[in-house]
């Protein structure tokens, strides 16, 4: 994983949050069921998922930008480009399906719960969220 700049990093993952919110981010008002159906497919939480899009709504991509992250440690650098690396193959395209992340714990020799938990705090803290220690790698 290459880690750049962190104003590029948080720029890069305002683009992530957009493209998550698919065909939601031009929506002109809250739609329950389309808003879950995705926030579903993106493995995020639909109150998490709700305040992005009222982020863009307000402030476009900027309202994106996480606002609290630093530069990581080496430490934590070194845990997210590890985790990152296990489920990059199925988190780039937005859309997760949950039958890739067992066949990816499998392949990984990881539970499906641990891999599960990596996508989902991923899909809604981005690198930061991969940060946060659990058990295992």
């Amino acid at each position: 994983m290459d880690f750049q700049s962190l104003e590029q990093i948080i720029y890069d993952e305002a683009l992530r949050r957009k493209q998550m919110l698919g065909n939601c981010a031009s929506s002109e008002k809250f739609q329950s069921d389309l808003f879950s159906e995705r926030a579903f497919q993106v493995m995020v939480p639909l109150p998490i998922f709700k305040s992005l899009w009222l982020a863009y709504r307000k402030s476009g991509i900027e309202g994106l930008k996480p606002t609290d992250w630093q530069e990581m440690d080496d430490a934590d650098a070194e845990l997210v480009a590890t985790r990152f690396s296990l489920i990059a193959a199925i988190v780039r395209d937005g859309v997760i399906k949950r039958s890739e992340i067992a066949e990816l714990a499998l392949a990984r020799g990881c539970s499906y719960r641990t891999m599960e938990r990596w996508v989902a705090r991923y899909q809604a803290g981005g690198l930061r969220g991969l940060a946060l220690s659990i058990c295992g790698l």
